[in-house]
């Protein structure tokens, strides 16, 4: 659940060190526990060698510690001299300790600017969603005038109809290819449908059980492979496949592939391959050579 609108920013560590410190000194009992806690930590810090006195310490360590007195002295007499020219507003009053406890939640510089880029981003974002609405009911308004128009076209053409007139006219051009002009006239065709020819002798009825036992080319995933015929039905047929090993080479495998296939995978009726090997055979090179050309 995200920060409700209008509620105060989140402040940082800083902020908060910072406020925390505030309400420290602004109660004198706290100030003073404060400080002789850290007297204490000093003087153990002594004892047990983590700090040390100036007297204890190397030539080399006190002449790095005296030249860190001196950059911090300059320092802070630099900023004195620097904050005594500079024109300042009056002093705020003095915090109440009851006012320190709950003083005012102050933003920092980062957080300002993280608000300004997040204002500017949001409002770039609006600007593209607002040309993309415009563009998407723009397209919208096109795509129902070209469903309008395939409704009426295909209203006006119906299947079987067929529209003609003894003198062109020029409405093609414009794309009215049902006008009136020139005493148009219209035709349709019947819904007899044509009597199916007779098959013919070398035509194969697979649904018929004189196949069954016979040996048959079927296609599958863009390949030949010879099979025996066990079974048939009104759409399928079942055969059992031999395995490609090679150009015109197969084999039985292990395990029997017996599967249904449709009539349109079955190319044709040809005679038993003749064995290679002891374990390979191939169909005739002259029905193979057929085959390659039919399929």
């Amino acid at each position: 659940m995200g920060r409700p609108k209008g509620a105060n920013p989140p402040l940082s560590a800083a902020e908060k060190q910072r406020l925390y410190r505030a309400r420290r000194d602004a109660d004198p009992e706290r100030r003073q526990k404060y400080l002789e806690k850290e007297c204490e930590k000093y003087k153990k810090d002594l004892e047990s060698g983590r700090k040390k006195l100036i007297n204890d310490l190397s030539q080399r360590e006190k002449g790095r510690r005296r030249r860190t007195w001196r950059e911090n002295y300059h320092s802070i007499k630099d900023r004195k001299e620097a904050l005594q020219h500079l024109v300042t507003p009056p002093h705020s009053p003095q915090l109440s300790p009851e006012q320190a406890v709950h003083p005012q939640p102050s933003t920092s510089r980062q957080h300002n600017q993280g608000q300004r880029r997040n204002r500017k981003t949001r409002k770039k974002l609006n600007s593209q969603i607002q040309e993309l609405k415009v563009l998407l009911k723009k397209e919208t308004k096109k795509t129902q005038r070209y469903k309008k128009r395939l409704q009426r076209f295909k209203k006006k053409h119906a299947r079987g109809e067929l529209t003609y007139r003894d003198v062109s006219c020029l409405c093609t051009t414009t794309q009215n290819l049902n006008c009136g002009c020139f005493n148009a006239k219209h035709f349709k065709f019947s819904n007899q449908q044509a009597t199916p020819m007779a098959p013919t002798e070398t035509e194969v009825h697979w649904q018929s059980l004189e196949v069954v036992g016979k040996w048959c080319a079927l296609k599958y995933d863009g390949d030949l492979y010879p099979g025996v015929i066990t079974d048939t039905s009104e759409t399928h047929v079942e055969v059992r496949c031999m395995q490609k090993i090679g150009v015109n080479r197969f084999f039985w495998p292990t395990r029997e592939d017996i599967l249904w296939y449709l009539f349109e995978d079955i190319v044709c009726i040809i005679p038993p391959p003749r064995p290679v090997t002891g374990r390979h055979m191939e169909i005739e090179k002259e029905v193979w050579a057929k085959l390659g050309m039919a399929f």
